[in-house]
């Protein structure tokens, strides 16, 4: 299993809403609505929505700032035989259905695995999956990372990064594992100068601790990042 880094760049616009986030705690989306974080948590998860290019506001709506990175996950996906496409956000998953079909895939070619699709469905889409039928299977790291096997799929294309190195690691193991017999990749897509590379560093590295990643977003700030109960 090869791993490697894809760059993409990030529009201008979308460059100045991430160093707001990261230094003032709000950014602004294309229509100039504005998006904040309460919590360091929460702020990780919104840089994390900006690099894939929409962000949930304050209303769960879906503020718009790129298209860049779904469209390049897409054209990845595209150059395999078959892939799995792993999202974070709703609107990722959304956002890579359509672009796909809009890149010519057959529908029928297509499929996505989250907390909304039943089990025999999911055993289902599996099946297919391994047979050639599916080409595309948009998964979700917690509802897919143990016990389903993909090995019919040549690679992992991460549009953006999870919060759990876990859920990382084991849906990297749905193609590179027990039974796979040709050379797989393991892609993650990550924002020029952004933290997202380090931050999947991290992951490929087993660290889970929500505090050493935030830690990587703080360096950027005058922010200081305390542990729980810490002074």
């Amino acid at each position: 299993n090869h791993k490697r880094h894809v760059y993409v760049d990030l529009p201008l616009k979308a460059q100045r809403a991430y160093k707001d986030m990261v230094s003032q705690d709000f950014m602004v989306g294309e229509d100039g609505t504005a998006v904040t974080a309460a919590n360091a948590a929460v702020k990780l998860s919104k840089l994390l929505q900006l690099c894939s290019g929409n962000v949930y506001d304050e209303n769960g709506q879906v503020v718009s700032f790129h298209k860049e990175r779904i469209e390049l996950a897409c054209d990845l996906a595209l150059e395999a035989e078959q892939a799995l496409i792993a999202f974070n956000f709703t609107h990722e998953r959304d956002a890579v259905f359509k672009t796909l079909l809009a890149k010519g895939v057959p529908i029928d070619e297509i499929a996505y695995i989250d907390g909304s699709v039943p089990l025999n469905q999911r055993t289902s889409i599996v099946r297919d999956f391994q047979a050639g039928l599916i080409k595309y299977a948009i998964l979700h790291p917690k509802s897919c990372a143990h016990g389903l096997t993909f090995t019919a799929g040549r690679r992992t294309i991460w549009v953006s990064p999870p919060m759990s190195s876990e859920s990382f690691i084991q849906l990297n193991h749905r193609i590179d594992r027990a039974g796979q017999k040709h050379e797989t990749e393991t892609i993650t897509i990550c924002s020029k100068g952004t933290k997202e590379a380090a931050f999947y560093r991290l992951l490929f590295a087993r660290l889970d601790n929500l505090y050493e990643l935030l830690q990587l977003f703080a360096e950027d700030t005058r922010e200081k990042v305390r542990k729980e109960g810490s002074g």
